[in-house]
């Protein structure tokens, strides 16, 4: 689950990182502080 969902984080994020901050709550609190950086 854990690399599975890291995976798919990591494609999301490329494809729609900020798409994906607005889609899923929890998936912006992951990938905003990754964005940011």
């Amino acid at each position: 689950m854990g690399q599975t969902y890291a995976a798919e984080k990591r494609g999301a994020r490329k494809e729609a990182r900020g798409t994906a901050r607005q889609c899923d709550p929890q998936l912006g609190s992951f990938i905003t502080p990754t964005e940011k950086r």
